[in-house]
């Protein structure tokens, strides 16, 4: 029997490291782990799952909109924002990094002061991240039930499960922004 030769599919240089991506089953049994060539420091996928009851709503990502609920985000300081019209009951959020091998590969809505509104319209660049929101006020927890319409109610259960905290999001229209931090250890 003749050994198998892995030289041919070594990465050189180029700073690539290979890591855990994820893992597949099959009925039968066996399964494997699928491993993924990742950049250092390069840009990292997170996905981003929200829950709002609103009539109308607006969501950027440093001041860009997301083409989709999947978007590449380098290392540094971020913002996610949302503009609200009409607002009722509770905001659950939830995102995640792609990346395996990091200390913390979740954020989720929280009661950490870090999610924070405001009811009256912002100045230019509120979706930035370098935006002053230190006179806006920190979201509170919302002791609202599921959301008015059914269909969603699934989402909202599993936010809840995942650990996402209900936050208080009600008025006429609303802005809200929450800062944080992808680097070598995850989500901050």
């Amino acid at each position: 029997m003749s050994e198998l030769d892995l030289n041919g599919l070594r990465k050189r240089g180029h700073g690539l490291l290979l890591e855990e991506y994820s893992h597949c089953e099959v009925p039968a049994g066996c399964g494997g782990v699928i491993l993924r060539w990742v950049r250092p420091g390069g840009p990292v996928d997170v996905d981003l799952r929200l829950q709002i009851d609103a009539e109308a709503q607006s969501l950027w990502i440093d001041g860009l909109v997301p083409e989709r609920d999947r978007t590449s985000l380098p290392l540094g300081e971020h913002v996610l924002a949302l503009h609200l019209v009409r607002p009722r009951g509770a905001l659950l959020a939830w995102l995640q990094l792609e990346r395996r091998q990091v200390e913390r590969t979740r954020l989720m809505s929280s009661l950490d002061g870090s999610w924070r509104a405001t009811p009256t319209r912002p100045g230019s660049g509120w979706t930035t991240p370098d935006f002053d929101d230190s006179a806006w006020s920190p979201l509170v927890a919302s002791s609202s039930v599921k959301p008015a319409d059914s269909r969603l109610a699934w989402r909202y259960d599993w936010l809840l499960r995942e650990g996402a905290v209900p936050l208080a999001v009600d008025g006429s229209e609303l802005w809200l922004r929450k800062v944080f931090r992808i680097d070598d250890g995850g989500l901050r």
